[in-house]
């Protein structure tokens, strides 16, 4: 169900119409209708009808920076450890990558 909202809002999740600047957050909403059905506890009637959801999404463009740099300093960890090319700057982050 949330997929297709997703995919939906995908192509232009970071258009500046959707950006608010007080979170540093791209935002949208969606309201979503749903099936409603209650068992009233005294009278045991069933009520039916429908209710509306909200569905919120977030996307925070600095922390998939941030996640991307982090994942290409693992590939570039990865083919170092392979090759056999240690630099000595990466010392420290080998045993990291080996766990």
């Amino acid at each position: 169900m949330f997929r297709g909202f997703l995919n939906e809002i995908r192509p232009d999740i970071t258009n500046r119409k959707y950006y608010h600047s007080s979170t540093g957050l791209y935002i949208q909403t969606f309201p979503h209708p749903w099936n409603y059905r209650e068992l009233k506890p005294r009278s045991q009637e069933e009520v039916h009808g429908k209710r509306r959801m909200y569905i919120h999404f977030y996307y925070n463009d600095q922390v998939a920076l941030e996640r991307k740099q982090f994942y290409a300093l693992l590939d570039q960890l990865e083919t170092e450890l392979l090759e056999g090319t240690r630099k000595p700057e990466h010392e420290k982050a080998y045993p990291n990558i080996l766990m």
